[in-house]
């Protein structure tokens, strides 16, 4: 009969998903056939932040890389971790809980260049043998609250651009843009509506108009940056304002997805930011007007982008898949703890 037959770790909830502030909560189910001989069995919280990436070039590769911790709790289930000791054969369930601090640790997020993880291990201290452990995976999902940002974000706005095209020694003539959003903050599930006005003062058509949403991540480390750009929507695409004419588009709208928070607060050496991007094109020059919108956990309070519903509570797209498959479902409208 084997010493160790079965060794599980549970949490209380499903899926996983914590808020700064809540309790996390589990058993430890520990069953054996024979007495095993051990210096202690523990469980420990472990929050960290990951960032890796490798620059190929003709004289090699440089690898960049930079990490950070958020949690290192270790609970003391069984043992004093030092001295040798026996655990009988039986059944045994150990309950656990750690407190996520109320600030400082940022969402989950998961990507091929970096992420940030939240799990439980639990550990049989084995003197002499490998040791024994298991991990769960958690899902942290901090509040950011859409009611908290500059009021520029919270209404509607208007922004005009404009800028002389030009290529080489030759100049094309002024492109003017104007945009109108309905607010520039948001949760998933909403929809950014936006309207432009274009007029083209050039010598020739446009090239090209296209407008599209995009996320952008910045990795950094202590030696350098990388940055991932990631255009969810595009529109326009292939739309023309002949020379001297102006033309209007009224209601392009981008459905927001499942994404995480806008800047991953509480950490480092990931940052995300959101945008809406308008690029008009003459020959070989161009105007890009590039505005900032925010995605947040907590929307606006009774204010949705015209012709969305509230957010659902729970979505079915993970943004942050984490180890073993959990992933983060957003949910909206919490308080977060006092």
């Amino acid at each position: 009969m084997s010493e160790l037959q079965e060794f599980t770790l549970v949490l209380d909830r499903r899926p996983p998903i914590y808020h700064p502030g809540e309790h996390v909560r589990g058993t430890l189910i520990v069953t054996l056939g024979e007495s095993m001989k051990m210096r202690g069995i523990t469980v420990k919280c472990i929050g960290e932040c990951y960032v890796h990436w490798t620059v190929h070039t003709n004289k090699g590769n440089n690898s960049y890389s930079q990490e950070e911790d958020y949690l290192k709790e270790v609970v003391q289930l069984y043992g004093d971790g030092k001295s040798d000791c026996h655990l009988g054969p039986g059944h045994y369930e150990y309950p656990f809980e750690y407190l996520l601090p109320v600030t400082a640790i940022p969402s989950s997020y998961e990507s091929a260049d970096g992420y940030v993880r939240y799990s439980v291990k639990a550990n049989i201290d084995r003197p002499w043998k490998l040791d024994d452990s298991k991990t769960a995976a958690f899902t942290v999902l901090a509040p950011l609250d859409l009611n908290r940002e500059a009021l520029e974000f919270k209404e509607p706005s208007t922004i005009t651009d404009e800028k002389t095209l030009s290529c080489c020694c030759s100049k094309y003539g002024r492109v003017q843009v104007e945009t109108g959003f309905n607010k520039r903050c948001f949760v998933p599930g909403e929809t950014v509506v936006v309207n432009y006005t274009i007029t083209n003062n050039c010598t020739s058509h446009t090239d090209s108009v296209e407008c599209s949403f995009r996320q952008v991540i910045v990795y950094s480390t202590s030696f350098g940056n990388k940055k991932r750009l990631v255009a969810y929507e595009e529109k326009l695409d292939g739309a023309m304002v002949g020379a001297g004419k102006t033309n209007v588009w009224n209601n392009i709208q981008f459905l927001i997805p499942s994404l995480p928070p806008s800047h991953l607060d509480g950490c480092k050496y990931i940052n995300i930011t959101y945008s809406v991007v308008l690029s008009v094109s003459v020959e070989c020059d161009s105007l890009v007007l590039d505005k900032e919108i925010i995605i947040g956990t907590v929307p606006l309070e009774g204010n949705f982008s015209s012709g969305s519903n509230p957010p659902p509570a729970v979505t079915t797209q993970p943004y942050a898949p984490a180890i073993g498959g959990a992933g983060a479902y957003p949910t909206y409208n919490f308080t977060p703890p006092s």
